[in-house]
């Protein structure tokens, strides 16, 4: 081995120590603390902890559903064809049907989604009364006709 640092030496390599000497522990020395820090006059000899917590955040489920028509169009269209045909008896139907949709639309928008659902079943079937009531009040207009000639 002997052999092998002199070749190392001689191909000029320096000999180097390779680990630092070692230091001493703590507690072989004098305990030295640093000078306390004084601040404005102040002499602190226990370290001060300042705790900073946040209350827990709310969650926030949102249920996003798109606002459908709730048959709001129909009621219309079914309203104003009973005006310009004349047919007011159908009015009995169509105007709920029209108002009840809109409030459908409107519990829709508030979050109401069951009750908007069932308020515009309620339009369509009132919308399909007024289609019926015609259908029932015409056929009786023709037989009543045929009847009288």
């Amino acid at each position: 081995m002997n052999d092998k640092l002199s070749n190392a030496t001689q191909q000029g390599y320096l000999q180097q120590n390779l680990y630092p000497p070692l230091q001493p522990y703590p507690s072989m020395l004098e305990e030295k603390l640093p000078p306390p820090y004084f601040e404005q006059g102040a002499h602190q000899t226990t370290p001060t902890f300042i705790v900073v917590t946040q209350p827990p955040s709310a969650t926030q489920v949102v249920q996003h559903q798109p606002i459908g028509d709730y048959y709001y169009t129909l009621s219309i269209l079914m309203t104003i064809f009973c005006v310009m045909c004349g047919f007011w008896p159908t009015l009995f139907c169509t105007l709920p049907a029209f108002f009840i949709s809109l409030s459908a639309r409107d519990s829709a928008t508030r979050g109401d989604f069951n009750g908007a659902q069932k308020k515009g079943t309620i339009s369509l079937i009132l919308n399909i009364a007024a289609v019926v009531t015609y259908f029932i009040v015409v056929i009786a207009i023709v037989i009543l006709g045929s009847v009288e000639e």
